[in-house]
């Protein structure tokens, strides 16, 4: 997974996703293994399906980078890791669910036109109601939580 050093740059991560809901808990899966990891440079948080109401929160921190990580219905095994380019992420069909992830992603980016996006995604075997993540779910959230925290 190709994460940028993130050593001295402020970064927010945001995770996406509802842990009810089998693999779309990945985002959140991810924030359990961050959660521990902030300091004045690097700030987790779990939108959880309403990642917009962190908006103001991540302004204020003014973040370099932007890291967020969602579920998807990419067309692949599930657990499959992928880093999505700023510009799909309007792509709709590539979400588990309807979040506007691309209004909030303009909103922050009006404030702070630097801000860096990495989007990561797990390809979600299934997203079924008061299930439980599938193990390939979460053998990607442990391994993506890996990948920031050697970047840190």
């Amino acid at each position: 997974m190709k994460i940028p050093s993130l050593k001295s740059r402020k970064t927010v991560f945001l995770a996406v996703g509802n842990i009810m809901r089998a693999d779309d808990a990945f985002g959140p899966l991810v924030y359990g293994h961050l959660k521990s990891c902030k300091s004045q440079n690097f700030m987790p948080l779990d939108g959880a399906e309403m990642p917009e109401n962190f908006a103001a929160k991540i302004t204020s921190f003014a973040p370099d980078f932007l890291i967020i990580a969602d579920a998807s219905a990419l067309n692949a095994p599930a657990g499959t890791l992928q880093i999505i380019d700023e510009a799909d992420i309007i792509n709709p069909a590539m979400s588990t669910h309807s979040l506007p992830l691309d209004i909030m992603i303009k909103f922050l980016k009006k404030d702070l036109p630097q801000l860096q996006i990495i989007f990561i995604t797990a390809a979600a075997q299934y997203t079924d109601f008061d299930c439980p993540p599938s193990q390939k779910i979460t053998a990607a959230a442990k391994e993506t939580a890996a990948a920031i925290i050697a970047k840190l």
